[in-house]
């Protein structure tokens, strides 16, 4: 009887694991499915678990078969899930030129989709830096100081000193 090959993909939170909603709009992509046909025919599969806490990435050969092959190799939360699938297949070893190929395919899509994210962050940097030079702008002086600036901290201490209070805004100052 010839097992399913599938791809089990979560991560271990506490005791427990969960799916990967991240996960879902991979296995839409061809290049996936060529995955999981090149993984068939070399008649192996993969749970593939990740630990956000452990940094351990563990895969099963043949599900449910307690073959277990652990990767360490740590993965940000934020980095590509399928990252760890890639990994996880070039650390078990088995490769025929089919699954080299789809596993290349893989990586070149997920190049593409970190350069489109590193194009995103670096317009928003862009326009970061760009409101921040113009607040900058705004905040110099148009005009020089009439006085030394240790001039004007001098008279604004002898002030302090004399107990003399500046009135505020719009109050007489008379009384």
């Amino acid at each position: 009887m010839e097992r399913e090959s599938r791809m089990s993909l979560g991560y271990i939170k506490g005791k427990f694991w969960h799916p990967d909603e991240r996960y879902a709009r991979y296995s839409e992509r061809d290049s996936y499915k060529a995955l999981i046909r090149a993984m068939r025919e070399l008649q192996f599969t993969f749970n593939c678990e990740y630990s956000y806490t452990a940094r351990l990435y563990t895969a099963e050969k043949f599900a449910g078969s307690g073959q277990y092959y652990f990767i360490k190799h740590c993965n940000a939360y934020h980095a590509n899930p399928m990252a760890s699938v890639l990994m996880a297949i070039y650390k078990f070893g088995r490769m025929s030129p089919f699954l080299a190929a789809v596993c290349l395919e893989m990586e070149c899509e997920l190049l593409a989709e970190t350069a489109a994210a590193a194009r995103q962050r670096e317009d928003r940097l862009e326009k970061v830096l760009d409101t921040l030079a113009d607040l900058l702008r705004r905040l110099t002086l148009v005009e020089p100081l009439s006085a030394d600036p240790s001039d004007v901290a001098a008279a604004h201490w002898e002030n302090i000193q004399s107990g003399a209070i500046p009135a505020a805004p719009g109050e007489d100052d008379d009384l």
